[in-house]
Formats: structure tokens, C-alpha cells, sequence
């Protein structure tokens, strides 16, 4: 943990500085946990919700819900930070959750707000601190742990993984073993095929916005699909989609062949809000003043299927049982587990010589963990075109259709010789299965 907190990005001399205030931050924050361990008279089991990025906080929150509907009870805790925030007030009643406001914690923030209101970066370094020291002391459930499902069979592996190189077995170690979601979303996958997170008997949900947003736009309950284009234009996203008119065909016949509307979701983006200007049918929800957090909710939860990158939106359709098409697939480690969802991954090409990789080749290297291990040099990712993704969402629909997603990635020879890049990975058997076969 603590090797975490000090690995330095920064130059000299900024790393030095950056090394012993956040030095006093861990040291504030052992304080704190004292502090509130011995004013938490009621005693009662925590689970701590650690990171803020949309699909990370709203897994965790799916997670504690699921332990709870059997014989375990936790409470979460959180730090009052977005999107975490949102989703606890939005998806719990008020005495299913709290926000972490020991008093050390919050004097100190308020104090480096003051004289350091312009240095952003470091209140975000502040709030991680506290995360993985509270994730770490405090909760009883934890979202990351130790895979023990590897740890049982830990010999058989190394024997699997001995002849790759140091780099892959690194990368391996770290995902598999060291800081894992994998034991928890296996654990979800199974509570989710046993209870399921009703969010109409929650308190703070409301009929009348959820009513709101549908006719705003003209919707209906399983009408429209949700289509989410990740496209961050700043830089080279390996997870994110550059190309929009590679949706063509799939938009042309989602709208006209079946008659369905199509909501587009996201961030705001002023150039899918161009490109899909003229589209009949396709609603730029998105780029409206009614994008939210809890509009999107209430889409996700009405639509007839979700179409989307790797991307926090996944998880929307994990916990409202709303099957889910995933196009430009990349980086494993943000696969859902779940058994009405497809993954339709990027061509991954050796740039000497322009040869496509096999599967099994990708999954030999690195990059399927992190895309830092994803070397650009070398190779080239390649989103999938316009007759592809239409032959990956005939795939899903003929799945939907039968409500059966999973398929042999092996013994279907008809699916390989056709698309012999593209593959399943949904069930905890697939998910453990596919690092080594």
C-alpha cells in the first residue's frame, strides 16, 4: 500500500516536495483512523468504497447491495466525493451508507483548500491517501483482495506463465494475484444470479423523473437502445472508438430495420453531437441539458439493450440486467463478469510487417492488463470497421433474441472462420479459463 502512495511521477526537485507532504498526509491520516476508531461506539462492519471513477464506484456500491440481501450486513462508508456521492444518495436509503467527517479529516482539508486552492492535484492526492488507508484498515469487505481462486492453484500457474517474459509475469502478478478485482466480480456474478438490485423500492427513487426523461424524448420502455461512442479526443485512447462512421450500418439498422430510437450517452462531445445531427431516430441525449448521472440511470434501466466501449456505463447494465454489446473491446481488466454481455475486442497488428495477432497471441502479451503495457512502437490497434461491428451486433441480436450469450469460442468453428478475433467472456468459468487455454 504504502509503496503506492510514494511512487513518484514528478521531476526533481517537485518529487521531494510532493514526498514529504504526502508524508504528512499519511501521517494525517493515521491520526484520523484513530481518531475515529475509538468514537465508532456502535461497532458495526464497514465497507469502504476506494476510488471515484463511475464504473468503479458504482460496482463497489452493486456489491455491498448483493452482500447484503444475503446474511452479511454492511454499512458503507465513503469519502463525500463525486461520482461516489451520487450514487449513494441516489442508490441507498440514508441508513444504508455515510460519509467519512472525522473531524481531523476534514480540518486538514479544509486547510490545504486554503493554501493550496489552486493546486488541484494535490486535495486529489489528499483524498487518495485517505483512501487506501481507511480500504485498508477500516473496511470489512473489500472490492480489490488477493485472488484466491489463483492462490489454490498458484504452482499450476507459475508453471503456466514460467516461459513468458519478466515484463508479462510482472503484469500477470499484479492483476491476477496482487491487486484483483477478480475474486469479488466472480463472487458478484454468482450473488447476481441469486438476488437482483430492485430500484424502484428505493426510497429516493423517483417515478416522476424517470416519466420525465422518457417523454421528454418520446420513449417508451424497450424502444430505444442506449448507445455509448467513448471518444476522448485529446489524446490516443486505446478503449475508446475515433471512428463514428464505422456506426453507420449499425445505426442504419437499428433505426430502420427494427424501428428502434437510439440514445446516445456520454460525456458531452461537440463532434458526435455533429456527426449524428442529421440521423432520424438517433436522439443526441448526451449534448443536452438533461445529461446526468441519474437520467442516465433511468435510460439505461428502460432500454431495450446497451451498446458500449469499456467504459464505466458497462456497469449500469450489469445491475439493471440489461443485456449489453461492447464494441473496440481493449484492456481485460475492466471486463465485467455478467452473462448477458458480448465483447467484440480491437485488431491488434504487428506494425513491421502489418500481421494481424491471434487470439491467442494477444492474450500472451502484456497489454490485455494495463494499457501502459500496450506498446505503441510495436503495435497498432485497429477499431473494428463498419461490416464488423454490424456482424458483432447480428451476433448479439441473434443472442438477445434466444437469450443465450454464451458461446464456445472454441468449438464454434462457424464463429471463428468468420471473425477468429472476436470472443465471449462472461461466465466466472470463461474468466478464469481464457488466461490459459
Amino acid at each position: 500500500m504504502l509503496r503506492e502512495i510514494f511512487l513518484r511521477k514528478e521531476k526533481f526537485p517537485i518529487s521531494i516536495i510532493y514526498l514529504i507532504l504526502e508524508t504528512l498526509f499519511v501521517i494525517i491520516a493515521l491520526l484520523s483512523l484513530v481518531s475515529f476508531k475509538l468514537r465508532n461506539i456502535e461497532k458495526k462492519k464497514i465497507s469502504f468504497i476506494y476510488l471515484n471513477t463511475i464504473g468503479d464506484a458504482l460496482e463497489q456500491i452493486h456489491y455491498v447491495i448483493l452482500k447484503n440481501k444475503s446474511k452479511y450486513q454492511y454499512k458503507i462508508m465513503a469519502l463525500d466525493l463525486f461520482p461516489t456521492n451520487n450514487y449513494l444518495k441516489l442508490l441507498l436509503n440514508k441508513d444504508e451508507y455515510f460519509f467519512y467527517d472525522e473531524g481531523i479529516y476534514k480540518f486538514c482539508l479544509s486547510l490545504i483548500k486554503k493554501i493550496f486552492n489552486r493546486n488541484t492535484n494535490l486535495i486529489i492526492r489528499y483524498n487518495y491517501i485517505f483512501q487506501l488507508i481507511l480500504n485498508n484498515f477500516l473496511s470489512d469487505l473489500k472490492f480489490y483482495n488477493n485472488n484466491y481462486l489463483f492462490d489454490n492453484d498458484l504452482k499450476k500457474i507459475q508453471k503456466k506463465i514460467i516461459n513468458k517474459n519478466k515484463t508479462f509475469r510482472k503484469a500477470f502478478k499484479k492483476h491476477n494475484i496482487n491487486f484483483s478485482k477478480i475474486p469479488t466480480r466472480i463472487d458478484k456474478f454468482n450473488l447476481n444470479k441469486k438476488y437482483s438490485f430492485s430500484f424502484d423500492d428505493n426510497e429516493n427513487f423517483l417515478k416522476e423523473k424517470e416519466y420525465e426523461i422518457l417523454k421528454k424524448y418520446g420513449l417508451k420502455k424497450n424502444n430505444f437502445v442506449c448507445l455509448h461512442i467513448r471518444t476522448d479526443l485529446d489524446y490516443d485512447d486505446l478503449r475508446s472508438s475515433y471512428d463514428l462512421k464505422s456506426y453507420l450500418k449499425l445505426v442504419d439498422f437499428i433505426t430502420k430495420d427494427k424501428n428502434l430510437k437510439i440514445v446516445l450517452l456520454g460525456k458531452k462531445n461537440e463532434k458526435i453531437n455533429f456527426f449524428f445531427k442529421s440521423f432520424d431516430n438517433v436522439i443526441d441525449y448526451r449534448n443536452s441539458e438533461y445529461q446526468s448521472i441519474e437520467n442516465d440511470i433511468y435510460l439505461i434501466k428502460n432500454s431495450n439493450f446497451l451498446i458500449t466501449q469499456i467504459s464505466g456505463p458497462i456497469i449500469y447494465g450489469v445491475l439493471f440486467n440489461i443485456p449489453i454489446l461492447v464494441l473496440d473491446a481493449m484492456i481485460f481488466e475492466d471486463f465485467q463478469i455478467y452473462d448477458k454481455i458480448l465483447y467484440f475486442p480491437k485488431k491488434i497488428f504487428i506494425k513491421k510487417n502489418s500481421k494481424q495477432l491471434e487470439m491467442k497471441e494477444i492474450l500472451n502479451n502484456p497489454m490485455i492488463y494495463n494499457e501502459k503495457y500496450f506498446d505503441k512502437s510495436k503495435f497498432q490497434a485497429v477499431e473494428l470497421n463498419k461490416e464488423e461491428k454490424m456482424k458483432a451486433l447480428e451476433i448479439f441480436l441473434e443472442c438477445f433474441e434466444k437469450n443465450k450469450f454464451e458461446l464456445n469460442y472454441v468449438s464454434n468453428q462457424k464463429l471463428r472462420n468468420e471473425i477468429d478475433y472476436h470472443f465471449n467472456f462472461v461466465t466466472n468459468h470463461n474468466f478464469n479459463k481464457i488466461y490459459f487455454d
